[in-house]
């Protein structure tokens, strides 16, 4: 651009003129255009709908069907290859039912692990350790179940063998048997349930089977609860697909059976 004479400046152009007003000075973006916004020109395609979408979870929607949430006392969790799954059940009456199934990339549910214990350690800075749940009184001790009588030789048994003959004891070398609630018969393993046995004590409806897929979490707590919120981190804006809100005494246990699941398992 001249300094000499124009119609603006008859003296000439003075050395502190700024033309930073101008509407073709370029915005102060590398590529011309703010974070969010389509450009035109990316990938040199046009018909390419191509951009860059910048989405806080911080601002997510709450849909009305979702923000009440759901109270979960317990929690299943099964770690695929691609993706964790988390069954929040709630155990109050029979049958069990699960209320929330989440699905979650591996490295979002190590993520959540970490958020959570943090969570945790925030808590007790503020109102101590978390509260444990309460155990239930020590019941009377039950009667010790009457001694088996000493087996005989049926030859002394009245009105059995004649002396002489070949006699012997019953049930030799097999221990009684003892039912009852507590008690675990001799000689059989201790039953340990498959995931199947499981999941066919537990309500699981049809329109949940598939779950609520998210790929961030927020973790709220109070001194009584905590809250989970799970997000999708979509264009054009994110939102809470699932809410599960937690009792404090059960977010110990929680934390221990995520922490078992994904410890080793991925790569994070």
């Amino acid at each position: 651009m001249s300094d000499g004479p124009s119609d603006e400046y008859p003296e000439g152009r003075p050395d502190d003129a700024d033309d930073s007003g101008d509407d073709h000075d370029p915005p102060p973006y590398d590529d011309g255009y703010p974070p969010g916004e389509f450009d035109p020109r990316s990938q040199g395609d046009e018909s390419a709908l191509q951009g860059r979408f910048q989405v806080s979870h911080h601002t997510a929607r709450m849909p009305e069907s979702v923000g009440s949430g759901v109270f979960a006392n317990a929690l299943m969790v099964l770690a695929g290859p691609m993706e964790v799954i988390l069954d929040f059940v709630q155990r109050l009456s029979e049958p069990n039912r699960v209320v929330a199934r989440v699905v979650l990339p591996p490295v979002v549910a190590g993520q959540f692990v970490a958020t959570l214990r943090q969570n945790i350690e925030r808590f007790e800075e503020v109102f101590g350790e978390l509260p444990q749940l309460p155990k239930p009184l020590p019941k009377e001790p039950e009667p010790e179940p009457e001694p088996y009588p000493e087996p005989v030789a049926s030859g002394d048994i009245p009105g059995g063998s004649a002396p002489g003959s070949s006699g012997g004891i019953a049930g030799a070398g097999v221990a009684p048997t003892v039912r009852g609630h507590g008690r675990q018969e001799p000689g059989r393993p201790v039953d340990t349930p498959g995931i199947d046995d499981i999941y066919r004590d537990l309500r699981l409806e049809e329109d949940m089977a598939s779950g609520r897929y998210a790929n961030a979490v927020i973790v709220r707590h109070t001194p009584a609860e905590f809250a989970f919120d799970f997000v999708t981190r979509f264009v054009p804006h994110s939102s809470v697909s699932a809410r599960v809100i937690v009792a404090a005494p059960n977010v110990a246990s929680m934390l221990a059976s995520l922490e078992q699941s994904v410890r080793g398992k991925y790569d994070f």
